[in-house]
């Protein structure tokens, strides 16, 4: 009994219905079809309303043109509060970019420092290499001095 319905009264004599897509489908199909989009449909709302940010706003202006004389002091406290947020967001980037260059100016710092230190050390130890040869030479001289002064009274 496949034929269009047009109806709700031929709807209860006939298994078939014709979808929105225009096709001929068995009514238990199309009932499960239409509850599964509803479904689908519900998931895809819910996603949308759980990534939606949820805005509270406690002084809400009204969209009449002519608003009283003590609107303004409502605007200007609530872009008081607005300008002073923005400055504090500023003043805790501003202070978090310092508190970055000055680690790396500190870093900087740190290594040459290490690198003066190297050169410094290589520089002292250089140095006492330097006097110790001089100290053996000058041991080695006298000693051959000495040997030479006893060579010389033993010859006498």
């Amino acid at each position: 009994a496949s034929k269009l319905v047009w109806n709700q009264m031929e709807l209860a004599n006939v298994d078939v219905v014709l979808t929105r897509d225009h096709v001929v489908v068995d009514e238990e199909e199309a009932r499960v079809k239409r509850q599964r989009d509803a479904e689908e449909l519900k998931e895809k709302l819910d996603k949308i309303a759980r990534s939606m940010p949820t805005v509270v706003t406690s002084n809400k202006f009204g969209s009449q043109a002519g608003a009283g004389s003590g609107e303004f002091h409502t605007y200007r406290k609530a872009r008081k509060r607005e300008v002073a947020r923005q400055e504090a967001l500023d003043e805790v980037e501003r202070l978090e970019k310092e508190k970055e260059e000055f680690q790396e100016k500190l870093a900087a710092n740190q290594q040459s420092a290490e690198a003066k230190t190297a050169k410094n050390r290589a520089k002292r130890l250089a140095q006492k290499e330097k006097q110790r040869a001089k100290k053996k030479a000058k041991t080695v001289t006298a000693a051959t001095s000495a040997d030479e002064v006893q060579e010389e009274e033993e010859e006498e």
